[in-house]
């Protein structure tokens, strides 16, 4: 939790001094905000204000989160102003644990319709039934949709493997 800029400056300073080059900004889902910052979008521009000023001078980038199967708080039609409002500020996007790849590449060509195209990461770092045995038990809290339930041994590595095999890219 981050009480205020003070606070956020001197977590900024700490990860200068440990060479940090990335961060992933989220705010929580909290009903009302703990520290004093309401939502992400104040918070990177916090980060973005410091960083002019010499603070996180180590940072290179700095990703928020996606949606591609909606948000439990967050009406689908209120997603993609603040992800708009966050682009400028944001090097990259990393969306909520989805083993949907419909769902997913579906969210990426929206995303690419409302400008936020080459913002949009593919992360599949390990989306496969390695990951299943602990996924269903934490999914609701990590913001997972629809995807996760049920049968889990839907592999999206496996069926994103094979569309990247040969150099081909899924999306």
């Amino acid at each position: 939790m981050l009480h205020d800029e003070w606070h956020l400056a001197e977590i900024l300073a700490r990860l200068d001094d440990a060479g940090v080059r990335d961060v992933f900004v989220v705010a929580g889902d909290g009903e009302e905000p703990v520290g004093g910052f309401s939502d992400s979008l104040q918070l990177l521009t916090a980060i973005e204000r410091l960083h002019r000023s010499g603070s996180g001078r180590t940072l290179e980038s700095m990703g928020v989160s996606g949606y591609p199967e909606g948000h439990p708080l967050v009406a689908a039609d209120e997603l993609d102003r603040p992800l708009l409002a966050k682009q400028p500020l944001s090097s990259y996007v990393v969306t909520q644990m989805c083993f949907d790849p419909g769902a997913v590449l579906g969210w990426i060509a929206h995303a690419g319709s409302v400008a936020l195209g080459d913002r949009v990461a593919w992360l599949n770092e390990g989306a496969g039934s390695q990951m299943a045995s602990t996924s269903s038990s934490n999914a609701s809290v990590a913001g997972a949709g629809r995807s996760v339930g049920g049968d889990l041994v839907v592999a999206a590595s496996d069926v994103l493997d094979e569309g990247m095999a040969g150099g081909k890219d899924p999306c």
